[in-house]
Formats: structure tokens, sequence, C-alpha cells
């Protein structure tokens, strides 16, 4: 980590210790992006099965945010296999 310069140093306050985690929303949310990163590198497989666990370890309402970002990124990826099996000979 670059030091800052002095004139900035004072406006920054040291980070605040955290006492409490959602370890299954940090989970969950790791589980998202991979899942994201996996299908912008074309491991499909991947994907799905990081964001199937989402759906599974995670159906609870405290975390329908990523059980719903996990849904939509899987329906999308449902969408483009189909796409690609229309367009085979």
């Amino acid at each position: 980590v670059l030091p800052l310069p002095g004139k900035l140093e004072k406006f920054v306050s040291a980070p605040a210790a955290r006492f409490a985690v959602d370890v299954k929303a940090m989970a969950a949310a790791c589980s998202l992006r991979a899942g994201s990163a996996a299908v912008a590198a074309g491991k499909l497989d991947v994907a799905k099965d990081l964001l199937q666990t989402i759906l599974s370890y995670h159906p609870q309402s405290e975390y329908a945010y990523y059980t719903l970002q996990a849904k939509a990124l899987l329906s999308e990826l449902e969408m483009n296999v189909v796409e690609v099996t229309l367009n085979l000979p």
C-alpha cells in the first residue's frame, strides 16, 4: 500500500474494526462475483455450479438479493444455451 501524501493523510481516519460479519452473506457475495467472472471467462459449467450453490444454501429472505441475482444470471445462461442450440445445423 502506498503512503498517502501529507495533505490527504489528515482527512483519512483509521478503519474501524468489524466485530460482526455475516459469513453467509459474504460467501454468497463471493460466489456471485465468482459466477459472474466464470461467465465472462466462458466457463459456463463452473458459473452454473457457483450460482446453484447460492440458491441451495441461501434461500432465506435476508439473502434474497443474492438469490435474485443468481436466478437472473442463471436464466440468462439458460437463454444463451437455447440460442446456441437453435443456431446449430
